[in-house]
């Protein structure tokens, strides 16, 4: 992540026109965009129980520190986290609304795909050239074996990994038992500055 976070300028700053809250992020820079997607993560998570409430509560100080350890001030934090709670409730509205009517078009979300095993039996990313999604302990394993410093935020799903030759990071969530898609697994890698067939090499 870049070292110091900049508070958007008054088309950006999602608080000037309500009608642009929603589509604000497309034009912030990547790194606040990253961290959104963080809070929309954590805002996603249950807390019907003390314990998810917790754990809820757990996640989100560990994004604030991110944002802050970035550079981001209390203003600006206060900007992404109240642009990604928007976003999530504008998505359970549209989700409620497909409900109530089937006919409506089905939100976007992440592409999933199921994972195929390879003649060893193990679960492979790839088809081809393609990136595929992959469980999380493959992931992080295959990063391990090449060469890249995997650090977890404690008690978290947030992972900030770094390439010790040339110093780029990357910074993303990735909670237990789930996956992390292609989308994700392209951008980390790019940010890293290596290839998808470099990873794949190391499933």
């Amino acid at each position: 992540m870049a070292e110091t976070l900049t508070t958007p300028t008054a088309n950006t700053d999602p608080t000037q026109n309500p009608g642009s809250q929603l589509e604000v992020v497309d034009q912030l820079p990547e790194d606040q965009r990253d961290l959104v997607g963080m809070y929309e993560e954590v805002f996603t998570l249950p807390q019907g129980t003390v314990e998810e409430g917790d754990q809820r509560r757990k996640e989100l100080d560990a994004v604030n520190e991110l944002a802050a350890s970035a550079g981001a001030d209390a203003t600006l934090i206060g900007l992404l986290r109240h642009t990604a709670f928007l976003r999530v409730e504008d998505a359970k509205r549209r989700q409620a609304a497909r409900t109530e009517n089937p006919s409506e078009p089905a939100l976007a979300t992440a592409e999933t795909t199921e994972l195929e095993p390879d003649r060893a039996g193990r679960q492979t990313a790839h088809e081809g050239e393609h990136l595929r999604a992959v469980k999380r302990n493959l992931a992080l394993t295959a990063l391990t074996r090449m060469g890249i410093v995997v650090e977890k935020s404690k008690g978290t799903g947030h992972y900030k990994i770094e390439d010790p030759e040339t110093g780029r990071k990357s910074v993303f969530s990735l909670h237990k038992g789930k996956e992390i898609s292609p989308q994700l697994l392209k951008k980390v890698l790019a940010q890293i500055g290596r290839s998808p067939d470099e990873f794949i090499d190391q499933l």
